[in-house]
Order: C-alpha cells, then structure tokens, then sequence
C-alpha cells in the first residue's frame, strides 16, 4: 500500500511538473488566447480601457508613436477586454488598480478611456448579485504575474494556443482580428445580422451604477495624468440600436467631459468612414486608420503638430 502511495505521488508530481513546463513553454514561445497576455503583462504607466471595441479599434503602436518624445508616459497598453468583461464598475476598476498601483507616473500618464452605451448600461431588472462581470475572467484570474499557470491550466485548449487563429493578442494589448473576408460582402452582412439580432434581444437600460463608476475611473486616471474619453464608430444598424438605447449618449458624456474636465470626442457620426467585421468591431486596418483619427484629435486638444 505505502509503495501504490508512493507511486501515486511520483505521478502526479511528474504529471504537474510536465504540465507546469508544458505552460512555460507556451508562454516562452508567446502562444496566446485572447486574454491571456493581459494577465501576464507588466504594470503600465498609460491605459487604455473599454470593452472589445476598444480591444480591436485602438492601437497603441500608433499612439506611442505618435506621442514618442513629448511629456507623457509611454508605452501605452491597451487593457480593454468585452462588454460582459469590463463594463464599468467596482470590479473592473479594481483590475485598473492592480494594473497600474505601482507604477512611476509623475502625473504623466496618458489614458483613453472608451465609451459606448453598453458599457454604461444594466439589466432592465438590476440585480447587483448577478453582474455580468462577476463571471468574467477578471474576477478568476486577478494575479500578473508570468507564466500565469493557474489561467493556462483553466482556459488552455489546444486549438487555441497553437492553433491557427484570426484573433491574435498583440503583447501591447491590442487584439489583432485578421479577419480575411473583408470585401465579401455576404460573409460580412451576416456577421452583422447576427450581432444586430443579438443586441437587440438584449433588455437593458442605462445605468446611474455604471455611471458612477465610470467618474470614479477618470478620477483615478486623472490623479496619474491626462485622460481623453472617445466613442468609436460602429455600424449604422448598431448606431440605431444604441440610440433607441440611449438617445442623448453624447449629451450625457459631453456633461461628464465638462464636470471632470477632460475631453470628450465622439466618432459616432464618422460610421460610414469606417469597416466593421460584424458592425460591433473595427476591421484591423480601420482599427489603425481610427486611432490615428484619434491621435489627431488629441493632439489638437492639446495644439501638438499633427504629422
């Protein structure tokens, strides 16, 4: 019995130790899901933030870049996740703190933060006990640290680590959808009749929690360095859903932007100028052509040179 005992240890700490290298070796080699390399990542003196919008249609090359040379803090990391993720509230606010508590900023700091009415609403009958960020990754997997095995372990699946995928994880934090079927425009249709239909099913309404959230976020940024709020074009079908959702979305930010002081620019109108993969999300090249967008308007706020 003591030897069955024993082999049994053997195994299993062989059996962990193979795991535990078989991690470490994905993550060396920077194979990656969707989120995993946001959990990883080190702590961040700018930041972007949002929800997949903001994962997918702000690039921080472009921005740091951009603002290579001038007062602020870079490099800027997109810490974006999705709208079930990282709507505005305690949980994702207590992330941004872990993200960026002991970072070196002198008031340096740039930060973007990404709005829309999804992000800012709740559920038509509010149970606080039942947020939907409370069954998000953020709330399972809150240590940075690298490798982060106890994520591998729970979310590792084959196919996604080393699998060919369209979505890649960039080590700032953008999320790079290749999306190859641009110009079909019947593949597109569909993947923006499908998200169409699911927003619209969706029984929401807005939200003065989030809200509140939202001020103590800017807050937080604003005791670090500049921020900017910015709203990023979608689709006209989803413009209308956000409408009919919130009205007066643009109202209520341009309010905040002058109660907190910090600018507000809003993309919504700019719809037909840009390319989504499912009306939600910025193809890639129109993810880059928007940031830039974006970095003009800054620098303008600011009365920088536009390049």
């Amino acid at each position: 019995m003591r030897k069955f005992i024993i082999k049994c240890g053997v195994f299993i700490i062989t059996l962990l130790a193979f795991i535990m290298f078989g991690c470490f070796i994905l993550d060396r080699k920077g194979y990656s899901d969707s989120a995993y390399k946001r959990f990883t990542s080190s702590e961040s003196t700018s930041l972007i933030v949002g929800s997949s919008r903001a994962a997918q249609g702000i690039v921080p090359e472009y921005i740091n870049e951009s603002f290579d040379g001038t007062q602020y803090s870079l490099p800027i990391y997109n810490f974006s996740f999705n709208v079930f993720g990282t709507p505005f509230g305690e949980y994702y606010l207590s992330q941004i703190q872990g993200r960026i508590k002991n970072g070196v900023f002198n008031n340096k700091g740039l930060f973007i933060v990404s709005v829309d009415p999804f992000v800012l609403a709740e559920d038509e009958i509010w149970d606080a006990g039942k947020m939907r960020e409370k069954k998000s990754d953020l709330t399972d997997f809150r240590p940075f640290y690298k490798p982060n095995f106890r994520y591998m372990l729970k979310k590792c699946r084959p196919s996604e680590w080393v699998g060919k995928r369209i979505d890649n994880l960039q080590d700032d934090g953008w999320l790079k959808v290749e999306f190859q079927y641009i110009d079909d425009t019947l593949i597109v249709r569909n993947n923006i009749d499908l998200k169409i239909k699911d927003y619209r099913e969706r029984k929401l309404k807005k939200s003065e929690y989030r809200k509140y959230w939202l001020y103590q976020t800017i807050e937080l940024f604003k005791s670090h360095g500049e921020v900017y709020l910015c709203r990023i074009p979608v689709s006209k079908e989803m413009k209308a859903i956000e409408d009919a959702l919130w009205a007066d979305f643009d109202k209520d930010m341009r309010t905040t932007s002058q109660e907190l002081s910090v600018p507000y620019f809003s993309f919504i109108d700019d719809c037909g100028m840009y390319r989504t993969t499912d009306g939600n999300h910025l193809y890639y090249e129109d993810g880059i052509k928007f940031t830039k967008a974006l970095v003009d308007s800054i620098k303008y706020c600011k009365q920088l040179p536009e390049e």
